[in-house]
């Protein structure tokens, strides 16, 4: 059976991995392994900034698939999480991983693009996007037999919508913004169509087909959830629209969530309204 190794069982790991469990063998990380898990799941710890992460992640390395989904977030030194992501791409190679699957962002582009797809140059203005970029382009240098980055627009589902944010927030910039987002669910099925299909697009972008304008979207949004709407300011800008076509014509694969409308419904309302 082939293993697949999950390098960051968060809020989306877990889903993917409960999602592969049963056709693939799978193991994968979390910096605190919880007491009760999912019996058919084995959780080894691991914390990159421990000093002995390279230690830790041996058992990780010896799969078919390893899917690195840690993102950066201010825990860590950016400076860090690069030489650390690329060393667990180089450890991986070394040991003989045969397909490579990095979940990345649609933030590798900045705000002042207008339409991107997935042969856009990215332009990343966070700091944040430039570690992504940097992740890319190394694993891009790398000869594995297979190797994917996957970039997930805002990711919603579970008890997770942006609006929990933006609600009553004022001056809100980016009123006529496309709305880039995916459901939680997609992803998990893309990834698991990638992991299937081993397409040889090296890059595909995960983001709901369509693009409502940011201010109708979260003023619908907040009172779906009968929360306060959020207030925008006056900037006309037009943002960035990131396409995800390529994933269909590739995979032949279909959006459940063809519009962030659509993915209101799945939303926990009692959750959201507390």
């Amino acid at each position: 059976m082939t293993r697949v190794s999950i390098i960051g069982l968060g809020w989306f790991g877990m889903e993917l991995a409960r999602s592969l469990k049963g056709e693939y063998e799978i193991i994968g990380s979390k910096r605190l392994v919880p007491d009760k898990h999912d019996e058919d799941l084995q959780i080894f710890p691991l914390d990159i900034n421990d000093s002995d992460w390279e230690t830790q992640i041996q058992n990780l390395l010896q799969a078919d698939v390893i899917v690195l989904n840690i993102p950066p977030s201010g825990t860590h030194s950016k400076d860090k999480f690069v030489a650390k992501s690329k060393r667990v791409i180089e450890m991986a190679f070394e040991s003989g991983v045969e397909h490579f699957i990095f979940i990345s962002s649609t933030g590798v582009f900045s705000n002042n693009r207008d339409v991107v797809d997935e042969k856009s140059i990215p332009d990343p203005e966070t700091d944040n996007g430039r570690c992504l970029v940097e992740i890319e382009s190394y694993l891009s240098e790398r000869s594995f037999t297979y190797k994917h980055i996957i970039r997930p627009g805002g990711l919603v589902g579970g008890k997770r919508h942006p609006i929990i944010y933006l609600a009553g927030r004022k001056n809100v910039s980016g009123r006529f913004h496309p709305v880039n987002l995916v459901h939680r669910e997609d992803l998990v099925d893309l990834t698991q169509a990638v992991i299937q299909t081993k397409t040889q697009q090296f890059i595909l972008h995960a983001v709901s087909p369509e693009h409502p304008e940011k201010e109708a979207y979260y003023t619908k949004a907040a009172r779906y959830f009968q929360l306060a709407a959020p207030e925008f300011d006056e900037d006309d800008s037009t943002g960035k629209k990131v396409l995800s076509q390529l994933s269909s014509n590739c995979l032949d694969f279909y959006y459940h969530f063809q519009s962030p409308m659509e993915m209101l419904s799945s939303i926990d309302r009692s959750e959201l309204s507390k």
